[in-house]
């Protein structure tokens, strides 16, 4: 063990390493470029599913996802029913130890910073700040008021998706526009009743907006009141009619500076931005950012008050709920994203220059939501290619991959001689052209029943499926209505197997499904737990799972709609395969900087941190050291 070593693991969701490059090559990313000629580079296998929970989890343990016990981002409650399922990144589901909880145990002292699948923190003596949400579109348990939009005079206001039926508890942990409508209509009226505003205003109309807040019947409501000064459109927000209340004044195209609300259990900030003003129609969009917490979110609640004073409140959500339910524009989304990155750096800045730290662990999720809103505009295979604003969705993901380098620039800017520099990514990422329904083709081939108001008989149904490919067989003794034996199980995966090899897509006229994999296969890739599938399928570029069964149960295979469904995926690639790979990048005392010809897995990840810190890995740790040090001659 050495205590002047530092590492600083800085993880990139959804890297697809073709893309990195060429922006590299572009020079838009000048701190990458340079980091990258003194590093070693890895290509990496993901895990099987390439999905956020288990990729992030064996980086941070260096164990497969059977081990851990978390084996997908949706993760089924067994003795229920096969679609009710829990949140794989729930700490309290993973039976391993991580990193910074093996440098806790050897006295070395570790900052967590917005980690996915390490929250509740667990026992340790290391600093952690959230990572209960802002990653895989999840909802976070510190998000007391989720985003919303309001608009008045608007038409084609974002109508909610057909009916569609989804896991059981799946609305417990993402936002689903079939069930909640985030676009409120507002009505503007005659202002009546301000006091206290300047002669100088000359009011145009007022209305209310109403905010809801989690684990409560009170309805938060802001006054809203439009007005002229000095030949120029405003807009005000108050408490109450009385302008010595107003929270904040807006033009067209501005941010509110926070706005905080300490009157309810949980005191938590949020701003606005005034998209659009239009007079005349009477027409506007005022969008509400997520209200995050601002106590609560960390294992040492006397550090908060010291983050919300030097860094500010949570910049947490970035998803893209938004954007794809027209809350937002492009270049809002963009926004959110950059003042999300900044927060990220004045954290990291503040943490490392205040706290001890020998090993420092943070995720961005940001390039990965990126590619899943415009992944599109880098591939013409997509059907709606040419229906697309191609130039702008590539400056948009231009931007965003330089927000990445940005945050690099400050790490660089922390770190000493003597820290290890690791940038690791989970899954890389490619075009996804066709949403393909498994549920409803295990319905058509008469593994799955529904009733006629499209509810899962479970009486009569054998096997159900999980996004991005994992198949459950309704056993006896696993689920609470099973009905399939023992004897039986091996028959109906064989059978299921055959069909899916079948599958044509009626569109390209391709089988998209590239490999089935059965128990006994799955060991190889790390899946033998409690939670193990009972078979799990990959498909080609171009393809990804749905859980949810379709309003019409007849429908395989659907075009996804740029902008409204992801068009850049990973979930459901075959983990060896071009689409899902990605890579890490070490730069360090010693390091031998050059790409590295064999591909290793993501648990080979925490022993080389491990390694270099002269320390033993985590418990449970199935990977081994990767070699990026010089060799002594």
């Amino acid at each position: 063990m050495n205590k002047k070593k530092k590492v600083f693991l800085f993880g990139i969701d959804g890297l697809p390493p073709e893309v990195f490059h060429s922006f590299i090559k572009q020079g838009c990313l000048p701190n990458f470029e340079k980091l990258i000629n003194n590093a070693k580079q890895i290509d990496i296998i993901p895990t099987l599913p390439a999905t956020t929970a288990p990729g992030w989890l064996s980086i941070a343990s260096g164990a497969s996802p059977g081990t851990i016990g978390v084996e997908n981002i949706l993760l089924p409650n067994f003795n229920k029913t096969p679609d009710s399922i829990i949140n794989g990144f729930d700490s309290r589901y993973s039976g391993v130890e991580y990193i910074w909880e093996t440098f806790s145990n050897h006295n070395l002292d570790a900052t967590v910073l917005k980690y996915p699948g390490s929250w509740p923190p667990r026992d340790g003596d290391f600093i952690q700040i959230d990572g209960a949400g802002g990653y895989a579109d999840i909802t976070c348990k510190f998000d007391v008021a989720p985003s919303k939009g309001y608009v008045a005079g608007v038409e084609n206001i974002s109508e909610s998706s057909p009916e569609q039926l989804f896991p059981s508890g799946y609305k417990d942990h993402w936002r689903i526009d079939t069930e909640v409508k985030d676009i409120v209509e507002v009505f503007p009226r005659d202002a009546v009743g301000w006091t206290g505003l300047p002669e100088a205003y000359t009011t145009e109309f007022e209305f209310v907006i109403h905010i809801d807040q989690k684990g409560s019947n009170a309805k938060k409501i802001l006054f809203g009141l439009v007005y002229r000064t000095n030949n120029t459109f405003k807009m005000l927000l108050s408490k109450s009619k009385d302008a010595s209340n107003v929270k904040t004044y807006l033009e067209e195209g501005q941010w509110s500076n926070w706005i905080i609300e300490d009157e309810y259990l949980h005191p938590y900030a949020y701003r606005l931005k005034l998209i659009e003003l239009d007079i005349k129609e009477k027409r506007f969009r005022l969008y509400r950012s997520e209200g995050h917490r601002l106590y609560g979110y960390t294992n040492y609640p006397e550090l908060e008050q010291d983050l919300l004073n030097k860094v500010g409140p949570v910049v947490e959500w970035t998803g893209t709920y938004d954007y794809m339910n027209q809350l937002i524009d492009l270049e809002t989304q963009l926004e959110i994203y950059e003042e999300h990155t900044n927060w990220m750096i004045r954290a990291i800045k503040y943490l490392t220059e205040n706290k001890k730290w020998n090993g420092f662990f943070t995720q961005w999720h940001v390039i990965e939501y990126a590619h899943h809103l415009v992944g599109a505009c880098l591939d013409k295979e997509h059907p709606y290619y040419n229906s697309i604003n191609v130039e702008r969705d590539l400056e948009f993901l231009k931007q965003v991959y330089i927000l990445a380098d940005k945050i690099i620039g400050e790490i660089q800017s922390v770190i000493d001689d003597d820290t290890l520099l690791v940038i690791a990514s989970d899954h890389g990422h490619d075009l996804v052209h066709s949403i393909f329904y498994i549920n409803n083709f295990l319905v058509n081939k008469g593994f799955l029943t529904l009733s006629e108001n499209n509810e899962i008989i479970w009486s009569e149904t054998k096997a159900y499926a999980l996004f991005p490919g994992l198949i459950y067989i309704n056993k006896v003794n696993t689920w609470k209505y099973g009905i399939v034996k023992d004897n039986e199980i091996d028959l109906i995966c064989s059978e299921i197997t055959n069909e899916l090899r079948d599958v044509i897509d009626p569109n390209t006229r391709k089988h998209p499904i590239k490999v089935v994999l059965d128990r006994s296969d799955l060991k190889g890739f790390g899946h033998y737990g409690n939670r193990s599938p009972d078979l799990v399928f990959c498909m080609d570029k171009g393809y990804e799972v749905a859980s949810r069964i379709s309003d019409n149960s007849e429908l395989l295979f659907e075009i996804s709609i740029p902008y409204k469904e992801v068009t850049s995926g990973h979930g459901s690639f075959f983990p060896f395969s071009k689409s899902a790979r990605t890579i890490a990048l070490f730069s360090g005392p010693n390091i031998e900087s050059d790409s590295h010809a064999l591909p290793h897995n993501l648990v080979d990840i925490a022993p080389t941190i491990a390694s270099y810190m002269e320390i033993p890995p985590p418990r449970n740790c199935e990977g081994r050291p990767i070699n990026i040090f010089k060799s002594v001659k």
